[in-house]
């Protein structure tokens, strides 16, 4: 996935929250599946990233889709 790392302050413009200003951390931009982890190491082409953004990658488990692994690339 890539986010943008750190807080990100937004005015609210509409909605029942309209003019309020609220604090977001990490903000995620977009999630990619890279491919199946098949329980060994594996090289997978990271999504490219603009404007300060980084990456993080998560390994889920096939059934229960709980995190087993995780890493940042700033």
């Amino acid at each position: 996935m890539t986010y943008t790392p750190g807080v990100q302050t937004v005015e609210v413009r509409e909605g029942e929250n309209r003019g309020r200003t609220v604090r977001h951390v990490n903000v995620v931009r977009e999630v990619t599946r890279l491919g199946e982890w098949r329980g060994r190491p594996m090289l997978y082409a990271l999504p490219q990233t603009a404007n300060g953004d980084a990456v993080a990658v998560l390994i889920q488990g096939k059934t229960d889709r709980r995190i087993i692994g995780a890493a940042v690339k700033d």
